[in-house]
């Protein structure tokens, strides 16, 4: 059990995203729980497709502090129950407010690890930069050098991911304004101040 904890928009969610592709390539199969109170339902599932990751997002609002139900029991049960030893099941879960989840929930045997996800820092900005500012097929559609992007995205410092994505998007937008249509330093540097009130 993994659960991916810090603020909304540093990219737990994203991790999601690339979790499919790198399951089917390992021979697991990949599921994803819209609710984390269907995890029971879901684990008999995996157990007939394991190898299996199960993925749900928000575990703390389903598993609150404080609360203690038979549906909240259950849930607890199935990470550390009989039934759920000796199966090859990898759950991952996302939160914005690790602190706000029950604790019983949270101890060691059934979730195994606690991931923060923090901001990007500048070389993590400049990746995925790099990794949306791409067409369908995958190619490149950026020009300038390493620092010449991490100097037009210093004002994104201690933004998430999020941010970055919304940047890309909004710079893409001048690009096509272009001939060659691809995206330079200049052309992320006006779409950041564009996003001076959300970034404030």
């Amino acid at each position: 059990g993994i659960v991916l904890e810090d603020r909304f928009g540093t990219g737990k969610t994203l991790t999601a995203y690339g979790l499919p592709k790198t399951c089917v390539q390992n021979g697991w199969t990949f599921l994803y729980v819209e609710d984390v109170r269907d995890i029971s339902l879901a684990m008999s599932f995996a157990k007939m497709y394991a190898p299996c990751v199960l993925f749900a997002e928000d575990v703390d609002r389903t598993i609150p502090i404080g609360s203690r139900s038979e549906e909240i029991d259950k849930i607890l049960n199935t990470f550390d129950g009989v039934e759920s030893k000796d199966i090859e099941v990898i759950t991952v879960l996302t939160t914005n407010n690790v602190n706000g989840i029950h604790p019983g929930f949270l101890r060691p045997g059934r979730i195994d690890t606690v991931i923060p996800v923090h901001a990007p820092d500048s070389d993590a900005m400049l990746r995925l930069v790099r990794h949306y500012a791409k067409t369908k097929s995958g190619d490149p559609i950026i020009e300038g050098t390493d620092e010449q992007i991490i100097a037009a995205i210093s004002g994104l410092k201690g933004t998430n991911a999020a941010f970055v994505k919304e940047a890309v998007e909004r710079s893409k937008l001048c690009a096509i304004e272009k001939p060659e249509m691809m995206i330079s330093p200049e052309d992320l540097k006006k779409a950041i101040v564009s996003m001076g009130p959300q970034i404030k």
